[in-house]
């Protein structure tokens, strides 16, 4: 249940490092254009070394010029890493029906696992535009409220049903996490936990418990969103920003060309979406 106080404690935490970072009042749409052909960049190049620098200016970016802590960055990357390294394991690893072949490491009877040149290249450049995408959103998330989120995805035409949808998933996950601490505190206090068996009972209880007041707790906010006025669209507030700087435009431009110039030097063409060797 450790890992459940820690999920709250990391997602409250975070929520405070939207609205504390040093980029929290620049234009959403500047954030926006530099996470968007960083991302684009990164998936279009030929070479696994154009996503990596961008990985790594991201990250720069984020330390140096958002203040963001180097250990809350990495909290953040830790688990959609772990989940990416297991599966570039699957690519690199092949199991193939013959008995032997050239990259056989282990035959057994009828099939073989083995190690492919092919399978190295792919999940090399499978992890690094992995690396590159991932440490992009994640700057937009932890320096972008998600008030603004919506209002600039509102602004490129978004469908407004899949807006609502994120704003509600967003707000239910602290709802959820806040019942769950509730109810997992209340269980504690009454020896819920004092040993193994009692734990596995309290457990069970929470999780079934959970599921019923999370559905009354989504009919309230249900009921009191149509007592507000509600009409199949969720308005949100967000601050005033100043206008476009023409500064920032600026730098964005030039890391798009650097982005380019790194993409030519590093294959010999601009863009491919086939895979290229290392």
């Amino acid at each position: 249940m450790s890992i459940l106080n820690n999920s709250i404690i990391e997602l409250n935490n975070q929520d405070r490092l939207v609205y504390s970072n040093k980029l929290r009042f620049i234009h959403p749409a500047e954030k926006f254009l530099f996470v968007f052909q960083c991302m684009t960049f990164s998936l279009l190049a030929d070479s696994y070394f154009v996503p990596l620098m961008v990985a790594i200016l991201v990250t720069m970016t984020a330390l140096l010029i958002a203040k963001i802590k180097l250990k809350r960055w990495l909290l953040m990357l830790a688990i959609p890493t772990l989940f990416a390294l297991l599966s570039v394991v699957l690519l690199i690893v092949t199991l193939t029906f013959e008995p032997k072949t050239n990259n056989t490491l282990y035959p057994y009877l009828w099939m073989s696992i083995g190690i492919s040149h092919s399978g190295i290249v792919t999940a090399v450049h499978a992890l690094s535009r992995f690396l590159a995408c991932t440490t992009s959103l994640f700057f937009l998330l932890a320096t972008t409220p998600i008030t603004d989120i919506i209002s600039m995805l509102r602004y490129l035409r978004l469908p407004s049903i899949l807006l609502e949808l994120l704003i509600f998933c967003y707000r239910s996950i602290f709802i959820l996490l806040n019942t769950c601490m509730q109810m997992k505190n209340a269980q504690s206090s009454r020896l819920g936990y004092c040993d193994m068996r009692s734990s596995y009972r309290s457990f069970i209880l929470l999780i079934s418990g959970l599921f019923a007041r999370s559905i009354s707790r989504a009919h309230q906010s249900s009921m009191a969103m149509v007592s507000r006025g509600y009409e199949n669209e969720v308005r949100v507030l967000t601050a005033n920003y100043n206008k476009l700087s023409v500064t920032n435009l600026l730098i964005n431009l030039m890391v798009g060309c650097v982005l380019i110039l790194f993409s030519v030097l590093s294959s010999g063409r601009m863009f491919s979406f086939g895979i290229g060797k290392i």
